[in-house]
């Protein structure tokens, strides 16, 4: 039977070789494989496809033109809030960001899937 001080001794020396083992493989490069392009090299030859400044002025609405603004309920999920359209709460703020707001209110007496509504938020 192993003595506890033997036991110790051993687990002691595997977990320093597991540890010498894994600072090596980490320093070498953990083993032989490609080198991946350099993030500049990717990003030079990569094609923008859509780009959204929000560059209007605070408290306007975006713009119609690339975003669709959808209205409702979205009974198919069960959210809580019905969509509103306009700026009431989706805004520019006039330092290059949107700015979605849910809001505690039903200023038109909405209808959700449960009822009343309770909330007004917005989904682009």
């Amino acid at each position: 039977m192993d003595s506890p001080r033997l036991s110790r001794r051993l687990l002691r020396s595997a977990l320093s070789a597991l540890t010498l083992a894994l600072v090596t493989t980490a320093l070498v490069g953990g083993g032989a494989h490609e080198r991946s392009p350099a993030l500049s090299d990717t990003a030079a030859s990569a094609t923008m496809t859509f780009d959204e400044e929000f560059d209007g002025s605070a408290g306007s609405a975006v713009n119609g033109s690339r975003w669709q603004i959808e209205t409702g309920d979205n009974v198919d999920n069960h959210e809580r809030q019905y969509y509103t359209a306009g700026n009431s709460n989706a805004a520019l703020d006039g330092q290059g960001h949107l700015v979605i707001t849910a809001r505690k209110e039903n200023p038109n007496n909405y209808q959700c899937w449960y009822g009343t509504c309770q909330y007004t938020s917005a989904r682009l």
